[in-house]
C-alpha cells in the first residue's frame, strides 16, 4: 500500500493548501511507526504551517516541525524492510514543476529521547527556495518537493547535540534489529569513538563483531578525518583490519577503497547548500556540531 499522503486528483491540486501540507507531514510522523520509528505525543500540535492567501501560488510563509519532549522508540527490523517511500525523479517521472520558497522553515528536537538516549537537534532556514513538483508514480499523480538551484537566497543554521555514547548505543539497537531477520546471523557487539585532536582534526575509529551461523566474524574501522569551517571534510588516512582470518579476507577490497580516501576531501552540505562556521566538538565523551547554511 503507497503511504505517502499527498496524492493529487489533478495537477492543479499542488502545490497544496496550509492545511494540506501541515495534514500530509502530521501523516508522516504518525506513520513512521509502522516503518520503525515511533514517535510519542501530540504530534499534530507539533506541526504548524501558514501561507498567506496575498502570496504566489508556491509559497509558503512558515513550516515548523516541533518534536521537542518526545520519545522516540526505534525497530531496527522494520527500518531494515521498509520500501521506498517518498517520490524521486530517479524512479518517477515528473510532471510538472512550480517554482515556490518556504519563508522560514524550523525544525526542532531539543530534547527528544531515543530509546533512552537524550538527543537535541535543531535546524533553520529562511527563505528556503524550492520546486514543487508532480510526479506520476504508478499510473497515479503525487505531490512533492524538490530543490531548487540559482537563487541563492536560502540561509540558517543547525545544531546537532549528543553522547557518543548515545550514539553507540543507537548504532547497536538499530543494527542488532535489522540482523533478526537474517537467518543465522546475530550481532555480538558495536563500539565506536571520536577524539579530537587540534582545532579541526578527529580521529574517527569504529569496530563490530557479529557472528553468521557457527561463524565469527569481526571489523575495526579507523580514519584521520579534518573538518573544516567551510564544511568540507578530508580524508587524511582510513584502514579497515581484523584478527580473523575470514574477516581480513573478505575486508581486502574495502581495505583498498579505503586507502584510496586518503588526500581526497568532500562537501558536507551537498550540492544544495554551502556550509559555514561548522564547528564538531568531540570533547569528554561529547558529540556537539553547530554551523551555518546557505544556497550554492
Amino acid at each position: 500500500m503507497d503511504r505517502w499522503p499527498w496524492h493529487l486528483t489533478s495537477a492543479k491540486a499542488w502545490p497544496a493548501t496550509a492545511t494540506t501540507l501541515k495534514t500530509g507531514i502530521v501523516r508522516l510522523l504518525t506513520d513512521a511507526a509502522d516503518r520503525g520509528v515511533r514517535i510519542s505525543g501530540n504530534l499534530a500540535r507539533s506541526v504548524h504551517v501558514a501561507s498567506s492567501p496575498f502570496t504566489r501560488r508556491g509559497d509558503v510563509d512558515r513550516v515548523t516541525v516541533d518534536i521537542s519532549g518526545s520519545r522516540i522508540q526505534l525497530d531496527g527490523d522494520r527500518l531494515a524492510r521498509a520500501d521506498r517511500l517518498v517520490p524521486t525523479p530517479r524512479y518517477d517521472e515528473i510532471v510538472e514543476r512550480v517554482p515556490g520558497s518556504i519563508g522560514q522553515l524550523r525544525l526542532a528536537a531539543s530534547p527528544v529521547t531515543i530509546e533512552g538516549h537524550e538527543v537535541r537537534a535543531e535546524l533553520s532556514v529562511r527563505d528556503l527556495p524550492l520546486d514543487w513538483l508532480i510526479m506520476r508514480r504508478d499510473g497515479e499523480l503525487v505531490g512533492t518537493a524538490g530543490e531548487h538551484r540559482g537563487d541563492g537566497r536560502a540561509n540558517g543554521s543547525f545544531r546537532v547535540e549528543t553522547t557518543q555514547e548515545a550514539l553507540v548505543a543507537l548504532a547497536e539497537h538499530i543494527v542488532s534489529g535489522a540482523f533478526r531477520h537474517v537467518r543465522g546471523a546475530k550481532l555480538e557487539s558495536i563500539a565506536a569513538t571520536i577524539s579530537p585532536h587540534g582545532a579541526d582534526r578527529l580521529t574517527v575509529a569504529g569496530g563490530a563483531a557479529f557472528k553468521a551461523f557457527f561463524l565469527r566474524f569481526s571489523v575495526r574501522i579507523g580514519a584521520d578525518v579534518t573538518i573544516a569551517r567551510d564544511g568540507t571534510a578530508t580524508v587524511h588516512r582510513a584502514t579497515a583490519a581484523s584478527r580473523r582470518i575470514l574477516s581480513k579476507l573478505a575486508l581486502l577490497p574495502l581495505r583498498g577503497r579505503l586507502r584510496a580516501l586518503a588526500g581526497r576531501s568532500f562537501p558536507l552540505g551537498g550540492d544544495a547548500f554551502a556550509l559555514s562556521d561548522v564547528v564538531v566538538d568531540a570533547s569528554g565523551g561529547r558529540l556537539v556540531v553547530t554551523g551555518d547554511l546557505s544556497s550554492r
